[in-house]
C-alpha cells in the first residue's frame, strides 16, 4: 500500500517484465484520505488478473464520490442500501484486469444486519461496527467460482442474542442480494466461507469454519492468511493461524471444525498455531494438517509457538507450507507424521500429499540458537522444477550446509533459501552478501 498524498492512500497494482521493467501500473484509491486495504490479488488462468480491495466511503461530503481506477463511482445513484446510516462504512471490490492492464469486469460487495423481525440495517452498534462486508481471503478456481472467507462478524460482540438472524449480502449496492444465517451464538472469531458462481450470480456453497457453539473460541484471535483453489480438481486449500494473545493457553483445548467430527484443532501451551484444511468443491473438508510436538521435560511451564505462513502448490499437486517455530523449551520436539522437526527457532517447509495430507518430506533452516521469537521470518514460498524456494528474512546466524552466514543481533537480512523437494539444503541467496553461496 502506498500514498499519493497526504490526503490519500492506495493499492497500486503493477506489472513487471522478468527484467523487472514496469509494463503498466493501476491506482486504486478513495478521495479526502479514505483508506484503501488490498486483500490478494490472483493470476486467472492466462487471460486475466484479479484482486480484492476493501474501499471506504468519505462520509457526509458535498462531494460524496469515491475513486475508483480512472472511473467516478457516485455513491448515490450506485448505492441502494436499506437505510441512510451508511455514511463512512467500507465496501468490498472484486476487480479484474486482462493482461494488458485493461479493467475488464468489477463488482461490489456491502452487508447489512438482519433481525429475526425481518428489520435490515446497515449501521449497529452491537453487531456491525460499521465495516460494511470483510473479507480476509480469495480464490477463483478454474470454472470462474469465487471462493471468499470472511469473518461472520466486523465488530467486538457476540452472535449472542435471538434478535440477530444474519446477514443481507449486497452486490453492487442492491443490484441482487442473498441472505446469510449465522446461527445465534457463533463466536465473532469464526468464519463463513462462501462460493460463489462467476460474475457474484448466485451462492452455490457456505459453510463455517468452526461449529457455531464453541465457548474456547473466544479467548483466541483467528486470522486466516491463504485461500488456494488450484488445477482442475477445485479442490480448496485454507491456511488458517490462531493467537492466544498475551495469556498461553496451557490446558489442551479442541475447537471443532465444521464436517469434521473426529478431527480437532488441538492447543497446549502454545501462543500461537496454524492448521491447513483442505475442501472439496463443495466445501466438505477432507483433511486437516496440524503440527504436533512432544515435551520430553516434566517442565511444562514453557511457551511454544509455530505458525504457517505461506502456502503454493506443485505440478503434481502437493501442497507446501512455510512456517516459523519459536520454542522457549529446547527439549520439545516438533512431528509431522513420521517427520521430526528438529529446529527450535527457524524456518522449516512441509510438503504434504495432496489426497491425505501426510507429510512427505520436511526442510529446516539452522539458526542461531536464542529465543528471539522474530529470529527467522517468512514470506513466500514457491516449489519449481525439484526446488523449493523461500524467500526469508533473519537476523543473527543462518547455517547452509557447512557454511555459517554471521550477522550482527541487531541486523535484519534477507534472502532466498533453497532446499530440493526431499528437504535436503541446496543453496542460500543472501541479498546482503557481496556474492550468493553456490549451488553445487
Amino acid at each position: 500500500m502506498c500514498g499519493i498524498d497526504n490526503k490519500t492512500k492506495n493499492v497500486v497494482i503493477a506489472k513487471l517484465s522478468p527484467e523487472g521493467q514496469l509494463l503498466w501500473h493501476k491506482p486504486i484509491h478513495t478521495n479526502y484520505g479514505s483508506p484503501t486495504n488490498g486483500i490478494g490479488i490472483q493470476l486467472v488462468g492466462d487471460t486475466s488478473i484479479v484482486c480484492m480491495v476493501m474501499l471506504s466511503r468519505p462520509g457526509v461530503r458535498n462531494q460524496n464520490y469515491t475513486y475508483f481506477l480512472d472511473t467516478l463511482f457516485l455513491e448515490t445513484n450506485n448505492f441502494a442500501f436499506p437505510t441512510d446510516s451508511v455514511n463512512g462504512a467500507w465496501f468490498l471490490a472484486y476487480l479484474e484486469f486482462g493482461l494488458d492492464g485493461h479493467l475488464k469486469d468489477k463488482h461490489f460487495l456491502s452487508a447489512a444486519c438482519i433481525y429475526s423481525d425481518g428489520t435490515i440495517m446497515m449501521k449497529d452498534s452491537c453487531h456491525y461496527r460499521d465495516m460494511g462486508f470483510n473479507c480476509d481471503a480469495f480464490s477463483v478456481d478454474d470454472d470462474g467460482n469465487i471462493i471468499m472467507a470472511h469473518p461472520v462478524i466486523s465488530g467486538t460482540n457476540l452472535f449472542d442474542d435471538s434478535t440477530f438472524w444474519g446477514y443481507r449480502l449486497l452486490i453492487n449496492g442492491g443490484e441482487r442480494h442473498f441472505d446469510v444465517h449465522v446461527p445465534a451464538f457463533t463466536s465473532y472469531n469464526n468464519y463463513q466461507i462462501i462460493k460463489f458462481s462467476p460474475r457474484f450470480t448466485n451462492i452455490l456453497h457456505q459453510q463455517l469454519l468452526f461449529e457455531p457453539n464453541i465457548p474456547n473460541l473466544n479467548g483466541v484471535n483467528t486470522y486466516i492468511t491463504s485461500l488456494m483453489s488450484p488445477g482442475k480438481e477445485n479442490s480448496i486449500y485454507l491456511l488458517l493461524s490462531m493467537h492466544a494473545g498475551s495469556v498461553a493457553v496451557l490446558d489442551s483445548v479442541d475447537f471443532k471444525i465444521t464436517g469434521m467430527p473426529d478431527i480437532h484443532i488441538q492447543t497446549e501451551n502454545s501462543l500461537e498455531y496454524s492448521v491447513i484444511l483442505k475442501y472439496d468443491s463443495v466445501l466438505n473438508p477432507l483433511w486437516l494438517f496440524q503440527l504436533d510436538y512432544e515435551n520430553t521435560s516434566n517442565n511444562h511451564d514453557w511457551w511454544n509457538n509455530y505458525l504457517l505462513n505461506a502456502l503454493s502448490i506443485d505440478e503434481n499437486g502437493d501442497v507446501y507450507c512455510l512456517g516459523r517455530i519459536w520454542s522457549l523449551h529446547q527439549e520439545q520436539i516438533y512431528r509431522a507424521d513420521t517427520f521430526n522437526i528438529n529446529v527450535r527457532n527457524g524456518i522449516f517447509f512441509a510438503r504434504l500429499d495432496k489426497n491425505t495430507g501426510r507429510a512427505l518430506s520436511i526442510g529446516e533452516t539452522r539458526s542461531h540458537k536464542t529465543s528471539v521469537p522474530q529470529l527467522l521470518r517468512h514470506v513466500e514460498i514457491s516449489p519449481y522444477n525439484n526446488r523449493v524456494i523461500a524467500q526469508i528474512s533473519y537476523q543473527h546466524n543462518i547455517h547452509i550446509r557447512d557454511s555459517v552466514i554471521t550477522r550482527p543481533p541487531t541486523m535484519w537480512s534477507t534472502g532466498f533459501f533453497v532446499w530440493d523437494k526431499d528437504g535436503h539444503e541446496v543453496q542460500f541467496i543472501d541479498y546482503n552478501s557481496p556474492s550468493p553461496t553456490n549451488d553445487p
